[in-house]
């Protein structure tokens, strides 16, 4: 994608994260593809997406209708103990976590602790708060702050 000029960097990262499966290699990201390819390639993504989902109203995240249940389940065990001292985010908890935050209204600024660093300790014991009392959220609709959107 040449041309964009600043942040094109950061606007395939969020168009990968929308539309491309977790689990695979992202084919969006840094394709090289001139603008017009680009533009055509995320349309043809779109319309497979509109196919699988049936309509444009539908929530997605990672090429398939959000599962909001499902994302703070791999929030919390991206969250568990691993044997170096350091915490990766090898699963996009910090992009999934601004989702949870918008979908659920949980303020997760203690996630961070000085200078905005993550404490994983804390974001691990605010996620078991919440799924102690979970909100219910049904699979591809749209939430802002625990109430569903009307599309």
């Amino acid at each position: 994608m040449d041309g964009i000029g600043v942040g094109a960097g950061a606007i395939e990262a969020n168009i990968v994260n929308l539309l491309e499966p977790i689990e695979s290699e992202p084919e969006l990201f840094d394709s090289g593809l001139s603008d017009v390819e680009y533009i055509d390639a995320v349309n043809a993504r779109l319309v497979q997406l509109r196919s699988i989902c049936g309509n444009d109203g539908t929530s997605i995240w990672g090429g398939s209708p959000v599962d909001m249940n499902l994302q703070i389940e791999l929030m919390r065990k991206s969250l568990a103990p691993s044997d170096c001292e350091e915490w990766i985010d090898r699963g996009g908890f910090l992009s999934w976590r601004r989702k949870f935050e918008v979908y659920s209204g949980v303020d997760c600024s203690g996630f961070y602790g000085e200078k905005g660093i993550f404490q994983p300790r804390a974001a691990a014991a605010i996620l078991n708060r919440y799924s102690a009392a979970p909100l219910d959220f049904e699979v591809g609709r749209r939430y802002f702050f625990g109430q569903r959107v009307r599309q």
